[in-house]
């Protein structure tokens, strides 16, 4: 299991156990439901990147950035770095990663 692979997985666990956790403390059926289906798309990304399929890796690149939009957005609104600031400084590590390793398939090195 390379390194994108790995951080797609944990990626995928820790949003839907955000998710979860949302639910919980806040009653949030939004979280729950948010966590859940961006945890599957992501487990499914993780699935492609498995067999080398670079749609994998721009698909997982994709919803990341979409994840950086939506907790770059909360942190904005309500300054608060747990858990919008966390999860949006873990998303862009993770798009950092993704890209590095397109970047690598793309240039064939």
């Amino acid at each position: 299991m390379n390194l994108p692979q790995m951080t797609v997985f944990a990626l995928a666990l820790i949003v839907a156990a955000g998710g979860t956790i949302g639910y919980i403390v806040a009653g949030s059926v939004m979280s729950i439901a948010m966590g859940t289906l961006f945890g599957i798309a992501l487990l499914a990304t993780g699935y492609f990147i498995s067999f080398h399929e670079l749609v994998g890796y721009k698909v997982a690149r994709g919803i990341t950035a979409l994840l950086i939009l939506f907790f770059a957005y909360r942190y904005a609104v309500t300054y608060k770095f747990m858990p919008a600031g966390i999860m949006a400084a873990l998303c862009l590590l993770a798009l950092w990663i993704i890209s590095k390793k397109i970047k690598q398939l793309s240039t064939g090195s």
